[in-house]
């Protein structure tokens, strides 16, 4: 039998924002540990963290960076035996924060940006969403630092399987607390806000997730009609929330 250490946080250091969706309550029960691993882009990866994650039984990689930025730096838990590595970038630049090096920094909204994403990338969530459904054992997904593409299709995930809108709000809020730290090294960050490590792009405020979720759920009536109109069968949407939820 798998011992799975059931962390929320899982404590390593060189994969920055490293998440597991498991914990939150949901109807009649909660969700499961071990699933679905939500971080940034993993710096690189040491013999222990190696350990961990196969503990986590860790099987699926989902890359969401683009084609430029995986050239870059490229993810290193590719090269993990035993694990499919898959690349299914959204191709979005202001998920990147390529938005802001032509955007005044007093006019950036994520709101005004998530919303956006969620009507002109649906077949990059339905492409997402599949491929997390298929997969066996553990999937960690990631972007660049967590919070913006990963933390959309988290919300998503969450959502869909009846975690309440605090609880999702909360699970997005968080990424500005575990990612400070990564911010203050990244010269390119600070260059692009000034060094103003304050400033809205490095921030997950909880009004930003809200009106993403009241946008779904005033258009959509859920994220689980959200994903429909998406093109998702509810067969894999109901795959996804048996992979994630137990009855308690």
């Amino acid at each position: 039998m798998r011992i799975m250490p059931g962390f929320r946080r899982l404590p390593l250091g060189d994969i920055p924002n490293l998440r597991d969706l498991g914990g939150w309550a949901v109807t009649n029960g909660v969700t499961q540990c071990g699933v679905f691993l939500r971080s940034a882009l993993p710096q690189y990866i040491d013999e222990e963290s190696e350990a961990l994650l196969r503990r986590y039984d860790l099987r699926t990689v989902i890359d969401f960076r683009s084609e430029r930025e995986t050239e870059r730096d490229p993810d290193p838990l590719r090269y993990m035996d035993g694990v499919r590595y898959l690349s299914i970038p959204m191709f979005d630049s202001a998920a990147s924060g390529a938005a802001l090096r032509i955007r005044p920094e007093a006019n950036f909204s994520w709101p005004e940006h998530y919303i956006r994403m969620l009507e002109t990338q649906k077949d990059w969530v339905l492409r997402v969403m599949s491929a997390l459904a298929a997969s066996e054992g553990c999937a960690l997904f990631h972007c660049t630092t967590g919070k913006d593409r990963a933390g959309i299709i988290s919300a998503l995930i969450l959502s869909m399987c009846s975690v309440c809108d605090e609880d999702v709000i909360a699970d997005y809020s968080v990424s500005e607390i575990y990612l400070r730290p990564m911010y203050e090294e990244m010269e390119s960050y600070s260059r692009l806000c000034g060094g103003d490590i304050e400033a809205p792009f490095y921030r997950t405020s909880p009004a930003t997730m809200r009106e993403m979720l009241d946008y779904i759920h005033s258009n959509y009536g859920s994220a689980a009609g959200y994903l429909e109109d998406c093109g998702l069968p509810e067969s894999a949407a109901a795959r996804i929330r048996a992979k994630l939820t137990a009855k308690i």
